[in-house]
């Protein structure tokens, strides 16, 4: 028997890859739905996305769609997609090669700086954050302007923390293997510049990104059992491990050959502390941000630009706003018939206001109105963060794992945190189930 601890999408991927290959098994989860924090909500004809947006798919994601065939449910963005902006100096610019090259998202010095890092080798084996190696690389400028929005948009994180050994995982390995000019002149001569860039296809669903998740888990519905909460793992001495878990106030145990945690490291770190005697301390050290996430829907006739992705925050100290996302601008039916839906994503801390981050909002859209439609949500732990000496908690938890047969972790903060690093990481594991069972 196969458990899975969490029924996030790491866990309902890897169900859905077991009962492809007839292997038994569990998911347990404490909450009252599938999907973890990646949740759809419908309000007064708004579609109210509480995680992911929308999703880059690769090719495992392509085969579960036509597995499942519900190719037909999915939805593509439209070309406003492409046009992205950075809030620079209470201003927005379009974030594109001919504003960089027109001078207007980097000064021409700036310009000059970036382009002559490529050039700078980097070849220190030091864990350093992703704000010393841009800035050491490209400058200080391409940081502020490029690379902060870009980490707030995927991290809602600070830069002076996140380590780009980790965060940068290939580039960290190109400069390793030679530096990154090398790498490009190697690209150009091995298949041209248009092979150096993968365009990723963005999708979403009719109803929501939660819909992905429950099409997945229809076929193995009853595998699951929610509402209950795990509070132990124990090593058995021939049968595996032994799970003791509520539901309400009864306690239940099952016994698995195979143990797959997807629970989140600050809940992982109490069950399995009888497993390990420094997991507590270790897993403890994966910090998660604050995130808001407020909805506004506007008039139609109000909202001016209403032609893109959305925007990201450039290193504004004082603005609690990270990002927004027009949603509206980018897949159809998102809102009510004459309306328009923004989603704004911002710090949260003792002093966060609402009212003030609307009135900035407005002030940044040049929008003359107050917005009809407000949803706000408070999301504590909602995105790990890999910040300086994560590389070693990675090293640790695989030491666990190579010392505890058939024991494995999974999550967010162990594949990455995009859905198709998740479902990668859960076909890699049921291969490794399917290949010890057989």
């Amino acid at each position: 028997m196969v458990v899975i601890l969490g029924a996030g999408i790491s866990g309902i991927s890897l169900g859905y890859y077991l009962k492809k290959k007839s292997i038994p098994f569990v998911i347990i989860d404490k909450g009252n739905h599938i999907g973890g924090k990646l949740i759809t909500k419908f309000t007064d004809g708004y579609s109210l996305e509480l995680g992911a947006n929308s999703f880059a798919i690769n090719d495992n994601i392509r085969e579960i769609l036509k597995h499942l065939n519900i190719e037909d449910k999915v939805i593509y963005p439209n070309d406003n997609l492409k046009k992205k902006f950075i809030l620079k100096s209470n201003r927005l610019v379009c974030l594109s090669l001919k504003n960089i090259v027109l001078l207007k998202v980097l000064s021409f010095r700036g310009l000059i700086r970036a382009l002559a890092g490529l050039f700078k080798r980097y070849d220190s084996k030091d864990d350093i954050s992703v704000a010393d190696y841009f800035t050491y690389k490209f400058g200080r400028e391409f940081l502020d302007c490029i690379i902060c929005p870009a980490i707030k948009g995927i991290y809602a994180g600070d830069v002076h923390k996140l380590s780009f050994r980790t965060v940068f995982k290939k580039l960290y390995l190109i400069e390793k293997q030679g530096g990154l000019f090398k790498f490009l002149i190697k690209s150009i001569f091995n298949g041209g510049v248009k092979n150096m860039v993968n365009k990723r296809e963005i999708i979403s669903f009719e109803r929501g990104m939660s819909q992905f998740v429950y099409e997945i888990s229809k076929s193995f519905s009853d595998n699951i059992i929610l509402n209950s909460s795990v509070k132990s793992v124990n090593k058995e001495n021939n049968s595996g491990y032994k799970i003791q878990y509520c539901q309400g106030e009864q306690k239940k145990y099952i016994t698995a050959e195979y143990l797959i945690s997807t629970l989140p490291s600050y809940v992982a770190s109490d069950v399995f502390k009888s497993i390990d005697k420094d997991i507590f301390e270790n897993l403890n050290k994966v910090s998660y941000s604050y995130t808001g996430i407020i909805h506004l829907g506007y008039k139609d006739n109000f909202v001016i630009n209403k032609k893109g992705w959305g925007f990201l925050n450039s290193s504004h100290p004082n603005r609690s706003i990270l990002g927004a996302i027009w949603n509206s601008s980018v897949f159809d039916g998102k809102c009510p018939s004459g309306y328009f839906l923004f989603c704004l994503y911002v710090n949260v801390d003792k002093n966060t206001n609402i009212t003030d981050i609307i009135n900035d909002f407005n002030r940044i859209m040049n929008i003359k109105a107050k917005p009809e439609f407000i949803r706000v949500e408070k999301i504590k732990n909602a995105i790990p963060q890999k910040n300086l000496g994560y590389y070693k908690i990675r090293e640790y938890i695989k030491n666990v794992e190579s010392k505890n047969k058939n024991l494995f972790f999974s999550g967010n903060y162990i594949s990455g945190l995009s859905l198709s690093e998740c479902i990668d990481r859960s076909k890699h594991l049921s291969d490794i189930i399917s290949k010890n069972t057989k």
